[in-house]
């Protein structure tokens, strides 16, 4: 009844050693698939890294990843990288209507122009949903809301995804700032114009490196309130004067 883990746990990989002694009795290739390939742990990599270095006859492994870059090096330089392009945009927008979705072009944006996690956004749960969209008024306002929104934040809140989104907002605001047209909030264009103006270069670079380490440490259980309320401060001091 335990909640299943996110990560890739040193059980797992030692749960295929019995697997790699066996040989295909067809004569065919055998296949081991590992995904999400950017959530293995590190005691969990090195028993992978040993069965990557010799692996069986006629053995392939298959590592599917998002983060490329959260694959450690050592694993990396022994795998062939194939790189998954995103469907076409027209394409993307005609499966999402065909899922139902009411604003495909707005949830497609939103996620980046990836429909799977566009579906997976607009499916979320009533709690996480609220809490997405409490966020996304909350930096509509700037600077004057940081007490009240940390004073909201639930201790069991879904850190990674709420990183990810301010991720998204810092992006597009810094974009607007350089004088291009938002990527992922092309709705809030208008809102993104007003505070480019007065936000500080330097100050949002600082904070989406912030938010890049963050991310990185959202699958450890650090204290969702306290993480909150460095990440929120550090965004009204983007907007404060000097």
């Amino acid at each position: 009844r335990r909640k299943p883990s996110e990560d890739i746990l040193i059980h797992e990989p030692l749960s295929l050693e019995n697997f790699l002694t066996l040989s295909s009795h067809r004569g065919a290739h055998r296949v081991v698939l590992v995904y999400p390939a950017d959530r293995i742990r590190a005691d969990a990599a090195s028993v992978f890294l040993k069965m990557l270095e010799e692996p069986p006859q006629d053995l392939i492994f298959l590592l599917v990843a998002e983060d490329l870059d959260a694959i450690l090096p050592t694993i990396r330089s022994r795998c062939l990288i194939f790189r998954a392009l995103p469907p076409m945009r027209a394409t993307a927008i005609r499966w999402l209507k065909e899922q139902g979705l009411p604003a495909p072009e707005t949830a497609l944006a939103e996620a980046g122009g990836m429909p799977l996690l566009a579906l997976a956004l607009a499916r979320l749960d009533e709690k996480p949903r609220k809490e997405l969209a409490s966020l996304l008024g909350s930096v509509l306002e700037g600077s004057d809301w940081v007490g009240r929104v940390i004073a909201a934040v639930p201790k069991d809140a879904n850190q990674a995804e709420a990183v990810w989104f301010l991720q998204r907002w810092g992006w597009d605001l810094l974009a607007v700032k350089q004088g291009l047209a938002p990527r992922y909030f092309p709705r809030q264009n208008k809102v993104l114009q007003v505070l480019a103006v007065s936000a500080d270069a330097e100050k949002l670079f600082r904070w989406i490196h912030e938010l890049n380490r963050l991310r990185e440490a959202a699958g450890h259980p650090l204290n969702a309130k306290l993480s909150a309320e460095r990440i929120l401060l550090l965004y009204q001091g983007i907007f404060a004067r000097r």
